[in-house]
């Protein structure tokens, strides 16, 4: 066994002190008299890690574990240094090895847990940090990555207390703040989300993970200036980071501020050209500034987004590519809700122009409305089986399909028709009258994600209400009623 020279004491003084480059010189003079000399090789490998040099430190350590393998300090920080160099197999065959020779050392196997979740082991990760628990209840690093692995495996309550299990034991723990406030964000708890967010950046100001999620939800709750500080400080630490970028197109575009959205959707797709989220929401801000062409394109890329997925469906026909399409029978498929299917309805004519026979299927209780128009054969409302037929399409890919441009959009109205029996019983209820008449709703489907942008509730219409020459009518049914 080689001995430690006393020169050791005084580098680990420096070491211990920060004061890196005096304590690796004394390191490198003990390695040249001792080239074996497993303490110097072990800490030489520590500083190199200090100075942002990981796959350095990575060589030195593991002559180190080679030299002295049942050394337990020697083993665990292989284990950190290869996670934080992203080797995750040889962190965990480290953190193993040093559980085999100390079988109740916690913190091994909480960063054993850290590893696993890593690599999306959720369950043997959970197994560990509970162990670890077990033998040491306060440490805040134990809690924290039970809870990340609890996460993990979706068990957002479990991993809740035990987010707040480490911030008990460390109330400056801003990376168990962040994750929280992602818990809660998701649990319906957006204010308490909002302050762990505040606070975790307030800990920790380069945080960019942290300040993006401050920012979305900023951006939720209508604080769209405070929502695009978040984000630029965010891209100040990471501008490497695609899905900011597109978070700051977005909040761009709700500002009115196209061309700067779509710079940033722009820059979000160099670093992530398939990124669906930043492709459908660039779309959207096309189409609105006048860019059907390439905004109807662009919008396919729905499909590909976490709320469209699910909602792809395999009709075992083909699907239709906008040809063809004499004596086929085509089912146009009403993907979306009552509004845009009451928009984007007035294609069926077009489709039946080409030669198709068109079967709709429609948001329920629409049915009657669209029987109205000519040009649709059946209709059948979304979850009864359909009549056979040839092809499909989605109802907003029609636009796409008929390359439409602001002067063909199609623009014969009405080209729909209340049922009379409908209508006369409107006409029993609105007076008539040389006074322009309008109908006023003012709350949707409360369940659609982003309602609270499109259903402002009754209170911002009251001042049209002095409006002279103009009678005004609810039509509000359902959600909205309470106002």
């Amino acid at each position: 066994m080689v001995e430690n020279p006393p020169s050791l004491a005084l580098a680990l003084e420096h070491h211990q002190a920060g004061r890196l480059d005096e304590a690796d010189a004394i390191y490198r003079r003990i390695l040249k008299t001792n080239p074996d000399h497993a303490d110097g090789i072990h800490l030489h490998g520590l500083i190199l890690f200090q100075k942002e040099r990981p796959e350095e430190a990575l060589e030195w350590i593991r002559r180190a574990v080679a030299l002295a393998p049942e050394t337990v300090r020697y083993q665990a920080n292989l284990g950190r240094i290869s996670k934080a160099a992203g080797h995750l197999d040889e962190a965990a065959g480290a953190y193993r090895r040093v559980l085999a020779l100390d079988p109740d050392n916690a913190e091994a196997l909480s960063d054993l847990g850290a590893v696993l979740v890593t690599q999306d082991h959720f369950g043997e990760a959970a197994d560990c940090c509970r162990r670890a628990v077990a033998l040491n209840p306060n440490l805040a690093e134990v809690h924290y990555n039970l809870a990340l692995a609890l996460q993990g495996q979706g068990q957002n309550d479990g991993a809740e207390t035990a987010f707040r299990g480490a911030l008990a034991i460390n109330a400056a723990f801003p990376d168990a703040l962040y994750h929280l406030g992602q818990v809660l964000h998701e649990g319906g708890s957006p204010d308490e989300a909002l302050d762990c967010f505040r606070r975790a950046v307030e800990l920790n100001p380069e945080f960019p993970e942290a300040h993006c999620s401050l920012g979305n939800l900023l951006y939720e709750q209508g604080q769209e200036r405070a929502a695009k500080a978040a984000y630029r400080r965010a891209l100040d630490l990471a501008p490497e980071r695609a899905e900011i970028h597109g978070n700051m197109g977005v909040v761009l575009h709700e500002t009115a501020r196209f061309d700067a959205a779509l710079e940033s959707f722009a820059r979000a797709l160099t670093l992530h050209p398939n990124d669906a989220e930043v492709r459908r929401n660039r779309a959207q801000t096309l189409l609105l500034t006048g860019r059907l062409a390439e905004g109807w394109k662009e919008y396919e890329w729905r499909w590909r987004t976490r709320y469209f997925e699910p909602l792809v469906r395999d009709f075992g026909r083909p699907a239709w590519d906008g040809s063809g399409a004499a004596g086929k029978r085509i089912l146009i498929h009403a993907e979306q809700g009552y509004g845009d299917t009451i928009q984007f309805i007035r294609y069926a004519p077009m489709v039946a122009a080409k030669g198709g026979c068109v079967i709709v299927e429609s948001p329920p209780r629409l049915e009657k409305l669209i029987e109205s128009m000519p040009a649709v054969e059946v209709v059948v409302a979304r979850g009864e089986e359909p009549p056979p037929f040839d092809l499909h399409v989605p109802l907003l890919s029609l636009p796409k399909l008929f390359a439409t441009t602001l002067q063909t959009i199609p623009a014969e109205v009405p080209y729909l028709i209340p049922a009379a029996a409908a209508a006369g019983k409107w006409r029993k209820r609105i007076a008539r009258s040389a006074r322009t008449r309008v109908g006023l709703a003012w709350q949707g489907d409360p369940r659609y994600p982003n309602d609270r942008r499109r259903s402002p509730g009754l209170e911002p219409f009251l001042p049209l209400f002095e409006t002279q020459g103009v009678d005004f009518y609810s039509v509000q049914t359902g959600s909205g009623m309470e106002a």
